[in-house]
């Protein structure tokens, strides 16, 4: 540290008060630093008139070096021009100066020496005149060429130099670092200049500058707001400029989806009755006579376009204009009764919007929740969630991610329900449950595809991933902030954001109705997310899953990986990539520029060449295993099967029999009741041996085992009809014991009409669609030679009963008939 009379100095020329020691004088205390006064260069302009003037000037160094202030400093020194004439701000002048008034060069300034030869050579002293008897005995300038080159160093004029800040990119934008330079700064000599940066950021801003002392700097913006930047540059001479400049980043453009071509779903044909069978089975819970009658009549065209425009038979209404609400009033949480299966019952055997609740039943398993969940009895939520399935079953698939990423349901079963942001101190980060599976299982699966379904390869052959870790965390923050509407209702805040649905009572419907932002529980930082979707710092709940849903809506993957489920859900298991393909495109533009349209991508999974003439393409086991509950449904729609047995269920007995009861037990599988978010099955299981030796896949073979098989055809055995069940009571059997029946009367007019062999022909069109081969088809004709079923087809009735008739003999038979068909892969195998 070096000493100048009273002040301070470090290397870097800045100053502080140091009252210990002083060579003649004290300046006075600056008041304030010099370069937040002061824009003129350090010269000995002191004054600031722009001259250099020994009177003025000179005298004023000479005094503040001497330790003189107040008047005793300015005293007569001022010039008429001057432009600082405050003692105090030209002791500050004099003071920031600092070891530049050295000018011998012996590390002190002194009034006698350096002061002196100041004033000579502002009276104009030249040569030996200018330093004789003023340097000191340890100057180490001693010539008076160089004393007068120091000087003329502080006695130029300096202009002030010039700030220029400059965005080194293009654009601003937020996530992205940006480079601003200084290189356009000036300065009118020439002088080297220094910078200094700083930022003042918006709120929730985390953005930090690189440095702050370089000709350039970056920082990444993270928040949208005003980015103010502030430069001051400084010359050699300290002469100062400073600029403050405001920058607005716009959000980062995400990765576009290709121009994908406009492509109409094609035009609906039906041809003959195999083929309306084939498409009955692939669109609607099952054939039947009046169904492909109505169909061929129709035609395919027009009858997809009645059925996407019919009124949509809800879950939610048939409950509560049915007898279920007389005796449910209070929803069976209170009396242990489970209604879907009943409900999925009467609407897959009776519906008239057969298409709508066909596809809302391959949606919900692509969308899974499970009624195996701890929201106990409360069916009403999981008959609205089937509801918001259909509502949006031939909308847009956007529409739909968002309605059911906020139902509460789903909020409940995968832990978005009451998600909050992280808090490190309680060990606490948002749950990742949610955010997994809604890119897994629901949007674009694990790996990138193209779109035929195909897995994209990197340069070295290896697949894609379409996520990892780090995205996870990113979306499990972003869907953070999201719990029950509880709006309307005085609740504790203890019991926010962490109670079950039992906490609240029933009739606040809470269970039904969207979940609701609380942007108080909701992480604010920013999140990267797919493709370059950006979710700034600050930002609400409700923009956060805007984005969200967004950047799975645009990800290439989405049409291929849907169309794959469409496909394998309605048609085949394992659909050539054309047919993917030919999907992908209606789904990607649906020919008027629309994304996303379900209804259009149903009609081209059931409409493309592929799924009504497969014959016309080499395809390796084409079709797809029946899921169990599908074959339940297709018997109970062909043969009209019904509860003929009195109704027993009433408030004193809710668990009761009623007459949406169809099935004589528990099937295997029910609508709904997945074990897992992975759904029934899963759509990539091929079973070991043949089908998986050859890649292909069997999905409903990871459920349809022996014990299903046994469990689902043995409700079937003992159904008997309505004339063996009235010929029963009227010979003493019990009116009330549990009984459902077969209607055999489309089989009894074709076998009276036109004997057995139009019988087969009937079960092997509605129940195989023509898949009996000669051998299958000849070993059922031969029963009517077999003597162990020859009482139905002898004409007669029994020796044994005159009320016991020949119909009922073959409703007997028919009954083992059915029983061995619906136990074949024939019946088991949709073609």
């Amino acid at each position: 540290m070096l000493i100048f009379s009273g002040l301070a100095f470090t290397d870097d020329e800045s100053f502080s008060p140091n009252i210990e020691r002083a060579n003649i004088g004290e300046l006075p205390t600056p008041v304030a630093q010099p370069n937040s006064i002061f824009t003129d260069g350090l010269t000995f302009d002191i004054d600031g008139n722009g001259q250099f003037d020994a009177l003025t000037d000179g005298l004023l160094l000479l005094r503040g070096m001497f330790g003189l202030t107040g008047d005793a400093l300015i005293s007569g020194a001022i010039a008429s021009d001057a432009v600082y004439k405050s003692s105090d701000v030209v002791a500050a002048r004099i003071a920031r100066l600092g070891l530049l008034l050295d000018i011998d060069g012996n590390g002190q300034v002194d009034a006698l020496t350096d002061g002196l030869v100041v004033l000579r050579y502002l009276f104009g002293l030249r040569g030996d005149a200018l330093i004789a008897g003023v340097l000191a005995d340890d100057a180490t300038i001693t010539t008076a060429a160089g004393i007068s080159a120091k000087i003329e160093s502080r006695v130029t004029p300096n202009s002030s130099p010039v700030a220029v800040i400059a965005l080194d990119s293009k654009e601003f934008v937020a996530g992205n670092a940006a480079s601003f330079s200084a290189k356009n700064s000036t300065d009118e000599e020439g002088h080297t200049l220094t910078y200094d940066w700083s930022l003042d950021r918006p709120n929730y801003s985390l953005a930090e500058l690189d440095t702050t002392n370089s000709e350039v700097v970056s920082f990444r913006p993270d928040a949208i707001g005003n980015y103010t930047l502030t430069l001051t540059v400084t010359d050699s001479y300290l002469g100062t400029a400073s600029v403050d400049k405001i920058f607005t980043p716009v959000l980062p453009t995400p990765d576009q989806l290709p121009a994908y071509v406009a492509t109409m779903p094609p035009v609906g044909v039906i041809d003959g009755d195999v083929d309306a069978v084939r498409f009955l089975t692939q669109a609607t819970f099952g054939p039947t006579v009046r169904s492909v009658e109505d169909l061929l009549e129709k035609g395919g065209e027009a009858w997809f376009n009645e059925q996407i425009t019919l009124p949509f038979s809800s879950w939610t209404e048939l409950r509560r204009t049915s007898w279920i609400e007389e005796i449910d009033q209070i929803d069976s949480n209170e009396n242990g009764q489970d209604w879907l299966v009943e409900l999925f019952s009467e609407t897959a055997q009776n519906s008239p919007d057969q298409l709508r609740h066909r596809v809302t039943y391959a949606l919900s398993q692509l969308f899974v929740i499970s009624r195996d969940t701890d929201l106990g009895h409360r069916e009403t939520v999981f008959t609205d969630y089937w509801d918001t399935l259909g509502r949006h079953a031939f909308g847009n698939f956007r529409d739909l991610l968002e309605s059911v990423t906020f139902h509460p349901t789903m909020g409940h079963y995968l832990g978005m329900l009451g998600n909050i942001k992280a808090d490190p101190e309680n060990n606490i980060r948002p749950d990742e449950n949610f955010a997994r599976e809604v890119m897994q299982l629901f949007t674009i699966g694990l790996s990138e595809l193209n779109q035929d379904g195909s897995l994209k390869l990197d340069a070295n052959g290896d697949i894609i991933e379409t996520y990892d870790q780090e995205t996870i965390t990113q979306y499990a923050a972003a869907l953070t902030g999201w719990y029950y509407d509880l709006r309307g209702h005085d609740v504790h805040p203890s019991t926010f954001f962490s109670s079950s649905i039992h906490t609240f009572p029933i009739a606040w419907g809470i269970g039904i109705k969207p979940m609701l932002a609380y942007d108080e529980i909701h992480q604010k930082t920013e999140k990267n997310l797919l493709r370059g979707y950006f979710i700034p710092p600050g930002g609400s709940a409700k923009d956060a899953v805007k984005t969200v849903i967004d950047s799975l809506f645009n990800h290439p993957n989405l049409a291929p990986f849907f169309s794959m489920h469409l496909i394998r859900q309605l048609v085949t298991s394992n659909p050539t990539p054309g047919y993917v393909a030919r999907v992908s495109a209606v789904f990607n533009n649906n020919g008027q520029g629309v994304r996303g349209d379900i209804g259009a991508t149903i009609k081209a999974v059931l409409f493309d060449i592929e799924a009504r003439n497969p014959n016309e393409a080499e395809i390796p086991l084409y079709g797809k295993v029946k899921e169990p509950l599908l074959s339940i449904t297709h018997l109970n729609r062909l043969f009209d099967i019904s509860l003929l047995s009195p109704e027993t269920v009433s408030p004193d007995n809710p668990r009761g029999t009623h007459k949406w009861t169809r099935m004589a037990g528990e099937p295997s599988q029910r609508a709904l009741y997945a074990e897992s978010v992975f759904n029934f099955f899963r759509p990539d299981f091929a079973p070991v041996g043949d089908i998986a030796e050859m890649g292909l896949v069997a999905p409903e073979l990871q459920i349809t085992t022996e014990a299903s098989i046994v469990n689902d055809v043995e409700m079937f055995r003992w159904l008997t009809t309505r004339d063996i069940w009235e010929w029963d009571i009227k010979n003493g059997s019990d009116p009330d014991q549990f009984t459902l029946a077969w209607d055999f009367s489309e089989l009894d007019k074709r076998w009276e009409n036109e004997g057995y062999e139009a019988v087969v022909d009937y079960l092997n069109l509605y129940m195989t669609g023509n898949n009996m081969g000669p051998h299958y088809k000849s070993e059922l004709l031969a029963l009517a030679t077999d003597p162990n079923y020859w009482p139905a087809f002898d004409g007669v009735g029994p020796t044994w009963s005159d009320t016991f008739t020949d119909k009922m003999e073959r409703h007997f038979f028919l009954q083992e008939l059915l029983y061995v068909i619906i136990t074949t892969p024939e019946f088991r195998v949709q073609k």
